[in-house]
């Protein structure tokens, strides 16, 4: 999940952050398409960090964070739906990435966004083991779930050198990471849909807790990858362009959640199909 403080940037006053020489410490891949997106790239990177949330934004994230709950409050009423735990840890942490956001984006002033965004970047490790946890325990092909290890293990690989090679990215906002962790997401799904349509067994993909997790868990991360790996992009062409998508991810966040609380309120016996 992406707390909307997080992926939210702005363009105001760039060229002071410009001269700021604290740009120089800011982690930007050495070819980002031409010399002048490079420049807008570090605007935002240093924008992110120093920015408070509008009122529009926290809003959004205020509304989010109610659904979660509320799917929060849901799974703890239907705990005996042991078979998707790791998606109540899911929403649990959801829930404290959010309240974080907001508490700190009310309570501290033009503050620096660094130690939020090296939780986002650990939330998000925690979130794709969740996931890859939830899919790996219901696929029955060797292949899939082999498939699924490797991805995994790329991912946290990929993750520990980039965070390391690159100074101070673990205190920053990766839209590329969260694309790639988008990406992995889809094909793991995509995946279980599979595996489940071929089956020869009678399901109700209606009231089935798993089919209707895995998608909402497809539609919100195939819809991210693009936004995120076009981000610094998207704000070039058009430097208002991040609060379009920070909504955009938000209300997609919001359906996954409600998603989330249609499977618990799936009947039992059809959940463990």
């Amino acid at each position: 999940m992406r707390p909307a403080g997080l992926v939210h940037t702005s363009a105001t006053n760039t060229q002071n952050h410009w001269q700021n020489p604290i740009y120089e410490n800011l982690s930007i891949p050495k070819k980002c398409f031409s010399p002048r997106i490079r420049k807008y790239c570090l605007y935002i990177r240093w924008d992110i960090n120093t920015i408070r949330m509008t009122p529009t934004i926290k809003f959004i994230e205020t509304t989010s964070l109610i659904f979660t709950l509320a799917a929060l409050f849901i799974s703890i009423i239907y705990r005996n739906r042991r078979h998707i735990l790791p998606i109540q840890l899911y929403i649990i942490s959801c829930v404290i990435t959010i309240i974080i956001d907001l508490t700190w984006s009310i309570f501290a002033k033009n503050y620096s966004q660094h130690l939020l965004c090296a939780i986002q970047n650990i939330q998000t490790v925690f979130e794709i083991i969740l996931i890859y946890y939830f899919f790996y325990a219901r696929l029955q092909r060797k292949a899939f779930r082999h498939t699924l290890i490797i991805f995994i293990l790329i991912f946290l690989i990929f993750c520990c050198i980039f965070w390391v090679k690159k100074e101070h990215s673990f205190f920053s906002f990766a839209p590329a990471l969260l694309g790639v962790e988008g990406l992995l997401i889809t094909i793991a799904s995509l995946l279980y849909l599979y595996e489940i349509l071929i089956n020869d067994l009678v399901v109700d993909l209606k009231s089935n807790s798993n089919f209707i997790i895995a998608c909402g868990i497809l539609f919100y991360f195939s819809i991210t990858v693009p936004i995120f790996f076009s981000w610094y992009t998207l704000y070039y062409l058009s430097p208002g362009s991040d609060i379009t998508l920070t909504i955009i991810n938000q209300i997609c966040f919001t359906i996954l959640i409600i998603s989330f609380m249609k499977a618990y309120l799936c009947p039992i016996p059809n959940q463990q199909q």
